[in-house]
């Protein structure tokens, strides 16, 4: 990676005997990173890296909360493999919430637990005003589905391409994010050779807090369900309602 003088901006850097290398791009791994539970005073998971080293932390959000880089990190991990271990931390924290998250979510919808407050009784007589409004309703509804589905696919497709690339305060270190995962660590090797392992924790953590703030939004959980696909999920959610509307409740218990 060709780098621009803002490396350099806000450093003393002392003489090292050596021509400044370039920058080294780390990508995703293939082995499976470890993760660790968060203490009772965390909102969020923790993830390391395979060796156990670097800490990324996430708040209850899913946002990277803090990341820990102890002292004597490079007994363990050189200045190279920096981003790698950065990389595998952060994944494995979001890996976590992920599966946090699935488990506390009812997955149940609200229609199939509540009656359907606006539905009516046809009376058992599938051919009175009641039931053939629904008819007619169910008919526009599927006739705009085909359309309104399209848009609402597109919709999350365009939320789930998103990506940030974003560089720390001091333009150290370089994160590159899709929603929910970590595709890219830069790390300035020459850098991470003697800075303080307080200044790593905080650079890391200002890339990956800048590249959140560019997904803001990018989640396709908020993606707004179109009316109509609402609607017809509202229907089939209250089958009960949905029979005596349709005047089917004598025939169908």
């Amino acid at each position: 990676m060709q780098r621009d003088d803002g490396w350099s901006r806000g450093f003393a850097e002392p003489d090292l005997g050596y021509e400044d290398p370039p920058a080294v791009t780390l990508r995703p791994g293939t082995s499976r990173p470890g993760t660790s539970r968060p203490g009772p005073d965390r909102t969020g998971p923790a993830g390391t890296d395979d060796r156990g080293v670097i800490t990324v932390r996430l708040d209850g959000s899913g946002a990277v909360a803090d990341v820990s880089v102890p002292p004597n990190w490079r007994d363990k991990i050189g200045p190279r493999e920096l981003g790698q271990a950065l990389l595998t931390a952060a994944n494995s924290a979001f890996s976590a919430w992920l599966v946090d998250l699935v488990e506390h979510t009812d997955l149940e919808p609200e229609a199939s637990r509540t009656s359907r407050a606006d539905a009516r009784d046809a009376g058992g007589d599938p051919s009175s005003e009641v039931a053939q409004n629904l008819v007619a309703e169910s008919v526009e509804l599927f006739a705009q589905f085909d359309r309104d589905f399209a848009i609402y696919r597109e919709q999350l497709a365009k939320a789930a391409r998103v990506t940030a690339d974003a560089r720390g305060s001091n333009n150290r270190i370089q994160v590159t994010m899709v929603p929910g995962s970590v595709s890219l660590v830069i790390v300035d090797p020459r850098w991470a050779t003697y800075a303080r392992h307080t200044e790593i924790g905080a650079e890391a953590l200002s890339a990956f807090r800048a590249a959140g703030r560019q997904l803001a939004g990018a989640d396709p959980g908020t993606v707004a369900l179109p009316a109509s696909l609402a609607r017809i999920r509202e229907l089939a959610g209250d089958t009960a309602a949905l029979c005596r509307e349709l005047g089917l409740s004598g025939q169908r218990r």
